[in-house]
């Protein structure tokens, strides 16, 4: 099992959080404030550094699926083994 998960952790991407991200994050923090759906900040960095890095954001969190509404740019995907209605 650790093995499995070093090997998983080797194939993430590491993505800067620059200042532009940081403004980012406080920017879809305010929107999403305001529309009624607001997130915890690590959701909001995660969601801020995949949208400059013009990424996609593979997740198993319906958190990112609300944010979309928010920033519909934000390109997401559910993680197979956790996607809504997998048993």
């Amino acid at each position: 099992v650790y093995q499995e998960l070093q090997e998983f952790f080797r194939a993430l991407t590491d993505l800067p959080v620059t200042d532009e991200v940081w403004r980012l994050a406080e920017q879809l923090a305010y929107r999403s404030r305001r529309a009624g759906l607001p997130r915890l900040a690590p959701d909001l960095i995660i969601a801020a550094a995949a949208l400059k890095h013009q990424v996609p954001l593979w997740h198993c969190d319906r958190d990112f699926e609300q944010l979309k509404r928010v920033e519909p740019a934000l390109k997401t995907y559910w993680h197979p083994h956790h996607a809504p209605g997998v048993g």
